[in-house]
Parts: C-alpha cells; sequence; structure tokens
C-alpha cells in the first residue's frame, strides 16, 4: 500500500508541476479523478488478500489448541509490549515496520540523525523482545 500511495504522490505532484502548461484546467482534474479511481481500486484489491491483526491468531492457530493458546499469549504479549512503547517509539517502529521507510526519511520527518533513528529502533525493538521474553527492563 505504501508504493500505491508514493506512486500516487508522484503522480499528483507531476500533475501540479505541469498545471502551468495546460491549457484547460479541466484536463487536469480529470485527470486526477483517473489517477484517484486507479489508486482507490489498487488499494481495495490489496485489501482483499490482507488479514487484520486481530483476525490473525484465529487463521494461524486453526489445529492443535495448545498452539492456539501459545499463539493467542504471544499476540496479546506483543500488543501489550507495543502499548508499553513511547509514542516516539510507537512511531518510528510503524514508520519502519509497517509503512516502510528509509532510516533518512524517518529521521527527516522526526528531526533528527539517521544514527540516532537506528539506535531508537533498536531500543524499541529491544524492549519488545524483552517483554515476549518476560523480562523487564
Amino acid at each position: 500500500m505504501l508504493t500505491v500511495l508514493k506512486m500516487l504522490r508522484k503522480k499528483l505532484l507531476s500533475g501540479w508541476l505541469a498545471k502551468d502548461r495546460m491549457p484547460d484546467a479541466t484536463k487536469m482534474r480529470n485527470m486526477a479523478s483517473v489517477v484517484c479511481k486507479n489508486v482507490s481500486l489498487n488499494i481495495l484489491r490489496d485489501a482483499k488478500s490482507c488479514v487484520a491483526i486481530d483476525r490473525a491468531e484465529s487463521v494461524a492457530g486453526t489445529g492443535n489448541p495448545e498452539k492456539q493458546l501459545v499463539e493467542q499469549e504471544n499476540l496479546r504479549n506483543l500488543r501489550q509490549g507495543i502499548r508499553s512503547l513511547s509514542d516516539k517509539q510507537r512511531a518510528i517502529i510503524r514508520m519502519r515496520n509497517v509503512e516502510n521507510l528509509s532510516y533518512a526519511d524517518i529521521a527527516k520527518i522526526i528531526g533528527t540523525t539517521e544514527s540516532s533513528v537506528r539506535g531508537m529502533i533498536s531500543k524499541a525493538r529491544m524492549q519488545l523482545l524483552n517483554q515476549m521474553k518476560g523480562v523487564k527492563l
């Protein structure tokens, strides 16, 4: 989905930059309409193949009841660990692992250096790992 949003941004930006060269504003509106429609269709297609995190436990462990219990406990611990992270840590983890942003992009967004972002992400991951193991920092 992130690549779709990047493509949309790129197309809309190129359209905006080309607006002065277009003799008629309706062409710009038509192009934007087509791009938005196509991106929306792509998002809907991608959404069909996604499983929500709330349903992941029912999809993952459909066989053994003991395995299901372990999976549910692991998911509960992970959620609890994510909630224990600071807002900033949750944001950078989301940007890196969900939105697939580079360390440099994250650094620009939060206004720090790339090495600082790497350190923050490493610390957040270690905190989550320790939470999953039941070890408090």
